[in-house]
């Protein structure tokens, strides 16, 4: 694809791949699809042109076609599975159902000695249980961590099962959890976030909870962050005692 600059007369080439994410992102799915289709079924085509295809394909509505696209890369690498867990948690922003579908297709082919496959298809079972209320996915993800040594040095392992904890009810363990991951990581701004809402919804420190929203904000202002830190301002403080 070639475009003529007349004020400058100079001639870029564009790579399909590139016009097609430009595509993508101008909310063309299908011109995008169309674009990338040659080089996408074509043998031999990268990693990235193909998972391109499978979002275009996905964008458009045609998640199954994408995932029969993508499916045979699944046995390659660990690489290959982790990209098909981002496109899930794509696909679940706007179709639950259809992201649970993918997923599935995925778990005969998670390699269970990839702690980075294993904890990542936790979240999203975790998430998938939040979307649709599917008791299986919260039980498939806890089986997922059992499976995993304790601990990660990044403090994301943590994280994660704090995150599975607080949905099956469990807050204390939860707020360890997240404890853990911030003293691994002060860093770690979901555990951050998630931990300042666990102390406003138990009753907890609300100061350490506002110190907690605030970091997170101030380096991610993302509508749940967002949330959390109204949720902490709006708490109720204990009345002030009286001076004699």
């Amino acid at each position: 694809f070639f475009f003529n600059d007349t004020a400058t007369t100079e001639i870029y080439l564009f790579p399909y791949t590139t016009l097609s994410d430009l595509l993508l992102r101008q909310g063309q799915p299908a011109l995008a699809a169309e674009y990338l289709a040659a080089q996408a079924t074509e043998p031999g085509a990268s990693l990235d042109t193909d998972l391109l295809y499978a979002r275009a394909l996905n964008a458009g509505g045609r998640i199954d076609a994408a995932a029969d696209h993508l499916r045979p890369r699944l046995g390659e690498s660990s690489a290959s599975r982790l990209r098909w867990l981002q496109l899930g948690f794509e696909i679940s922003d706007s179709d639950p159902a259809a992201a649970g579908r993918w997923i599935d297709d995925l778990v005969p082919y998670v390699d269970r000695s990839k702690f980075e496959e294993i904890e990542t298809l936790a979240r999203m079972q975790g998430r998938l249980f939040r979307l649709t209320g599917d008791t299986g996915r919260l039980e498939a993800a806890a089986e997922l961590l059992d499976g995993l040594p304790a601990t990660g040095a990044s403090g994301s392992r943590n994280e994660t099962r704090g995150m599975i904890a607080e949905l099956q009810g469990q807050t204390e363990m939860a707020r360890r959890q997240y404890e853990a991951a911030l003293a691994a990581d002060p860093g770690r701004l979901t555990s951050a976030n998630n931990l300042a809402n666990l102390l406003v919804t138990t009753g907890g420190d609300l100061e350490r909870a506002l110190a907690l929203a605030t970091a997170a904000t101030a380096s991610n202002v993302s509508a749940e962050f967002l949330d959390t830190l109204a949720a902490v301002q709006a708490a109720p403080r204990p009345a002030a005692s009286a001076s004699i």
